[in-house]
């Protein structure tokens, strides 16, 4: 036969309780770092992503393909362009393939544009030391 029981909760079982906020002993989450290889991997990412809209792309001529122009990508989280992309760099370029330059930097900005948005790993889009909400890019004709 059960009896019914009291509470097991004792008279002062508020006690020390207030109802100002009290000083939060948690910590925050760490938050992703981007390491070397983390980067490798998403530059390989976009590479594989834009590689259809970079076949496209017709050589503007000899030599053209020689032309590495560096890019910065702006990128919103959900990997669509945040801005065109810039040209910051160019190497490859000779007295042969110089009439090609603007044209090859044109390409790889039209390959982008083209190839948005991209599909990256959400935990690196932005980290304390870097991220892909940035990233400068070497673009070449293939």
């Amino acid at each position: 036969n059960a009896r019914p029981r009291g509470s097991r909760l004792g008279d002062n079982f508020l006690k020390g309780l207030s109802d100002q906020p009290s000083p939060s002993k948690s910590e925050a989450p760490r938050a992703a770092k981007i390491d070397a290889r983390a980067m490798a991997s998403i530059v390989q990412a976009i590479a594989r992503q834009i590689q259809p809209c970079a076949d496209r792309q017709v050589n503007p001529g000899p030599g053209a393909n020689q032309i590495v122009t560096k890019l910065n990508l702006r990128l919103n989280a959900d990997g669509t362009l945040a801005a065109t992309p810039r040209q910051v760099g160019q190497t490859g370029v000779d007295d042969e393939n110089r009439r090609y330059a603007q044209r090859v930097a044109d390409l790889g900005i039209a390959a982008f544009k083209g190839c948005s948005p991209l599909k990256l790993p959400a935990e690196f889009y932005s980290t304390p030391n870097g991220g892909w909400n940035n990233i400068n890019y070497s673009w070449q004709l293939r």
